[in-house]
């Protein structure tokens, strides 16, 4: 560093207990470092003094007014590293993007730290390696924190409570309001609506209807589910992937609770948080057994009267005009095939279904798709400390959803519809509205299979 001609801006804080201390008081800092300053040949045109502040964090208005202008100095001088700040995340900040970012030397004389030469550059790498041990050090103290105001049962805090509570003084507290749609949420997850399709998109629409809290309606199908899974409303904290007994007052038993969250995961597990929905009742799942290809839904026009009417067919794209070998696949008017498939499903309910074969029990699988939301879930804590990059997290969860997809897949294949779920819809199909008949047939049924007059359904059981 050229010594001569620096123009040498000096820096001193000390805060209230310090102020008596033999070395720390304004005048002992200015006096040594304006030697200091002779000694070195250096010129000090700006001071800055901080009295009373402490060096735990950069809210200092003389130090802001230095950042400020500190392009006007060649140099900055500190009596003592910690004069600067207390927090090494602040002094890494201050030194590499104020200080260096703006090629001005900063100097500590109590430890000889010299930014202008090779050795204190070098020390920087030395500073940022005790920083980065310091947010450690704050991440493990926050963790052990968090888990040990779980352990006494205090929720972990955040500016979103959970439907149903509000949350003050560190408590949660029911919100009356809420915590009724919470018990009508739980409860139509357990048993159903009447007269509506059972699945989580129905569950949001019929609540929407009815009420509003403090994050909208019940639109978001993963938030509803969620919160039918979320055991705060029977009393717990959570903490990572441990449960401790809360001291907020529960919403609903334990009863309901797993009742409602039994029949969720059976629905979830094979269909996901939606059904497929088709404008037309068979739309994507008709298909001719003569020659492979779908049936499409088409409309028709015929003049009466004077008068133009609409028909809706189903028709096999082999009969299309743009293929050379057609196919010879009937022709169905849309409420003629649909009122066969219909009839099928009706028969559901006249089944014997205590004798019918037991499927492989699905309840590992099912774990194991909890096993993936937990360890989703934890690498969105890790994130959030900022232990893993986002980059990393991204191509975990990338690999975890792939995961799910699969364990999804051989779910589809098993029986996990209640037999009783099932001979309520095909009981309920024929008094129901065409877009809840829509609903059944997605979850019923996989395929239909057309040959000529012969029609086979094939069932999602």
């Amino acid at each position: 560093m050229d010594k001569k001609k620096m123009r040498c801006a000096i820096y001193i804080r000390v805060s209230t207990t310090e102020q008596a201390m033999e070395g720390y008081s304004i005048g002992e800092q200015k006096e040594r470092l304006e030697q200091y300053s002779n000694a070195m040949q250096w010129t000090i045109t700006g001071e800055y003094i901080d009295p009373g502040y402490s060096g735990s964090n950069m809210n200092r208005p003389e130090l802001n007014r230095l950042i400020s202008e500190v392009k006007h100095y060649d140099v900055i001088l500190v009596y003592k590293l910690d004069r600067l700040s207390r927090s090494q995340k602040d002094t890494m900040f201050l030194i590499e993007d104020v200080f260096l970012k703006n090629d001005i030397a900063f100097v500590s004389m109590n430890e000889s730290f010299d930014t202008g030469t090779p050795f204190g550059r070098a020390a920087i790498g030395l500073l940022a390696t005790f920083a980065q041990l310091e947010r450690e050090n704050i991440k493990e103290r926050m963790s052990m924190g968090m888990k040990g105001r779980a352990r006494k049962g205090y929720w972990k805090g955040t500016s979103r409570p959970p439907i149903g509570y509000d949350y003050s003084d560190g408590n949660l507290i029911i919100n009356d309001y809420e915590a009724m749609q919470i018990q009508e949420l739980f409860s139509i997850t357990a048993n159903g609506i009447p007269g509506m399709t059972y699945n989580v998109r129905n569950i949001g629409r019929y609540l929407s209807g009815k009420y509003s809290n403090k994050y909208g309606g019940w639109t978001d199908s993963s938030g509803i589910t969620y919160t039918i899974q979320n055991k705060v409303y029977i009393g717990m904290v959570k903490f990572n992937d441990e449960y401790f007994p809360g001291q907020h007052q529960p919403i609903i038993d334990d009863l309901l609770f797993e009742k409602a969250n039994d029949r969720l995961n059976t629905y979830l597990s094979t269909f996901g948080a939606h059904a497929t929905y088709n404008k037309y009742m068979l739309s994507g799942i008709t298909y001719c057994k003569l020659c492979g290809r779908p049936y499409y839904r088409r409309n028709s026009q015929v003049k009466k009267h004077g008068s133009k009417k609409e028909y809706g067919y189903y028709s096999c794209q082999g009969r299309k005009a743009d293929v050379e070998i057609k196919c010879p696949s009937k022709i169905f008017r849309q409420d003629e095939l649909e009122q066969a498939v219909i009839e099928q499903i009706e028969s559901l309910k006249s089944i014997n279904w205590t004798a019918q074969e037991k499927h492989e029990d699905t309840t590992a699988l099912v774990q194991q798709l909890k096993q993936i939301d937990s360890r989703q879930e934890r690498l969105i804590d890790l994130y959030s400390f900022g232990s893993i990059p986002k980059s990393q997290i991204d191509d975990k969860i990338r690999e975890l959803n792939q995961e799910r997809e699969k364990v999804k897949a051989l779910l589809s294949s098993k029986n996990t519809l209640d037999t009783d779920e099932i001979i309520n819809m095909a009981s309920k199909i024929h008094d129901s509205d065409y877009v809840v008949k829509c609903d059944i047939v997605s979850i019923l049924i996989k395929k239909v299979e057309v040959d000529g007059e012969n029609i086979r359904v094939y069932w999602n059981f």
